[in-house]
């Protein structure tokens, strides 16, 4: 399983998760709103009230009894405080218990959509990376440098066109211009160019989890050279240049650095 496929798996769990999450909180919070109006309405104050006047009732009572009824009051009253108190105490824990457990559910909610989030944009960034494209100035470098095709005389073309149809003149005549312009008349096919500039292995390599998305200079078999960002071959360099050698002042010849040339 590569990358992709791995983010694909786990954004599916994520989703699955999300969608229990969020039954299961919606569920929970009908629980914690009907045990809010069961607390409000009258039957726990009822209950609570009507304990209340049996105690005050037993209290009275116990005052006009006689001394040996003294230790069955006390006992009396212990169990009706008792009674008392446990009311109230399940009143109020029923709402905290079910407005806990929805507080839980709620944070896994929110850790289970940052996460989707995370997921999602490595999604999208891998599913970028993993289709190579190539620019219109590595186009350019490579029917330049590999073909021979004359470029200058080209953008002269373009800039009569241009001045044919009654558009501004530039200065320069932008990559992008020259591949749609040979497109239009017919010269060159990006799609096929694009393979011929990109051999099969050097693709894989490329495309190989170990090296997605970083950037590199690849040598083709006929010595030119490929740089590629982020999965895109941005330049065509042309074959290294031989280093050359010529005789100094005493007959013994040395070695001259290699030219550098224009990306």
């Amino acid at each position: 399983m590569n990358r992709s496929e791995y983010i694909e798996c786990e954004l599916e769990e994520n989703v699955k998760k999300r969608e229990k999450l969020k039954i299961d909180y919606q569920e929970k919070d009908k629980e914690y709103h009907k045990a809010v109006e069961e607390s409000e309405g009258s039957n726990f104050d009822d209950d609570i009230e009507d304990k209340k006047q049996f105690l005050l009732t037993l209290q009275d009572k116990h005052r006009k009894e006689t001394a040996e009824l003294k230790e069955r009051q006390r006992l009396e009253r212990e169990g009706a405080q008792w009674d008392y108190s446990e009311a109230k105490t399940r009143k109020s824990s029923l709402v905290a218990q079910v407005k806990s457990e929805r507080l839980a559910i709620q944070k896994e909610l929110t850790a289970a959509k940052k996460d989707n989030a995370e997921l999602n944009k490595e999604r999208h960034k891998l599913k970028r990376l993993n289709k190579l494209s190539v620019s219109s100035h590595a186009i350019v470098q490579y029917l330049d440098r590999a073909i021979g095709i004359d470029i200058k005389k080209l953008k002269k073309e373009i800039q009569g066109k241009r001045k044919e149809e009654g558009k501004d003149k530039f200065v320069q005549v932008p990559d992008h211009e020259i591949v749609s312009y040979l497109e239009g008349i017919g010269q060159i096919n990006r799609g096929d160019i694009e393979k011929v500039i990109v051999p099969e292995n050097i693709k894989k390599t490329i495309l190989s989890d170990e090296l997605l998305g970083t950037t590199g200079t690849f040598k083709r078999k006929d010595g030119f050279r490929l740089v590629v960002k982020d999965s895109t071959i941005v330049t065509f360099l042309p074959k290294e240049a031989k280093t050359r050698k010529k005789s100094n002042f005493y007959g013994k010849r040395i070695k001259r650095k290699p030219r550098k040339m224009k990306l």
